[in-house]
């Protein structure tokens, strides 16, 4: 009786130590990528995604989180492209041109230098 008792305490420690483990050893890929995922999308760098080379559903999400973010960011870049220049001649408007004073003002504010801007006007 008392062997069986033995045995039966060993199985059950067997079993929560590799239940233990295989738990970890399937939530720790996942939970990485988790927190991957949370980040804001423009600072994310595609090739550190976490798991990238999994072989596992676990890899093959990473790697298509990695395809979605890419995109994600190509488009934001147009995005942000069409959002400061004009699409027919291709020069910058003049929302670009107020956050460019602003961040130039901003920057000889801070370093205590004198700022001037010229412009020609022609007449056609």
């Amino acid at each position: 009786m008392h062997a069986i008792i033995v045995e039966l305490f060993s199985a059950l420690l067997f079993s929560v130590f590799v239940l233990f483990f295989a738990s970890r050893w399937i939530t720790n890929p996942v939970e990485k990528l988790t927190n991957f995922i949370t980040s804001d999308i423009q600072s994310i760098r595609p090739n550190e995604i976490p798991a990238l080379d999994s072989n596992d559903e676990v890899g093959k999400l990473a790697r298509r989180f990695r395809t979605l973010v890419s995109d994600g960011q190509s488009y934001i870049e147009e995005i942000e492209t069409l959002n400061t220049k004009d699409v027919l001649t291709d020069l910058y408007n003049r929302r670009f041109y107020s956050e460019f004073v602003e961040e130039e003002f901003e920057i000889a504010s801070r370093t205590q230098n004198v700022i001037s801007f010229f412009t020609s006007i022609s007449t056609i």
